[in-house]
């Protein structure tokens, strides 16, 4: 069957944009979940930090060899999360709205060929569709399988 508008398009058309706010929040969700993540890793090596330089009495050395290690196991997987992030935030940026969605439907669909046709259809044969409905209504044109059934209280005033 060939549509004028693809059905695929209308629900292209709904859907796009969630996926664009979808993907916007849960990259916000995931930034902040990240910077505690590392704002905690670093505010414990600061306080390991302080411990060893004026409280040597609390400075735990195999609690700041954990967690020195624990900052460099962490460094790889953070950079894979923050691509992921990154990522999920071109989505968001990227992803058209639906207003865009019908400004690009309409910018491939309005070309110079289709508008003249249009332009064509709508100069010359209107005028021929209007006089073959007035008349059909008014019972005076005849289609190629007989007369058409009329309704006799329709008249048109001319």
């Amino acid at each position: 069957m060939d549509y004028i508008i693809d059905p695929m398009f209308i629900y292209w058309l709904q859907v796009t944009p969630n996926i664009g706010w979808t993907s916007l929040i849960l990259a916000t969700i995931l930034a902040i979940i990240f910077v505690i993540y590392w704002a905690s890793l670093l505010i414990q090596k600061a306080d390991e930090n302080v411990n060893k330089e004026y409280y040597t009495s609390l400075y735990d050395e195999e609690k700041d060899n954990k967690l020195t290690e624990r900052i460099n196991y962490s460094k790889k997987p953070s950079i894979y999360f923050s691509i992921i992030i990154i990522l999920l935030f071109i989505i968001s940026i990227f992803v058209p709205s639906k207003e865009t969605m019908i400004g690009m439907y309409i910018a491939k669909v309005a070309t110079k060929d289709n508008v003249l046709k249009a332009y064509k259809f709508s100069k010359e044969e209107i005028k021929d569709l209007v006089i073959f409905t007035v008349g059909t209504i008014n019972g005076t044109i005849t289609n190629t399988l007989g007369h058409i059934p009329l309704r006799a209280d329709i008249k048109i005033e001319k």
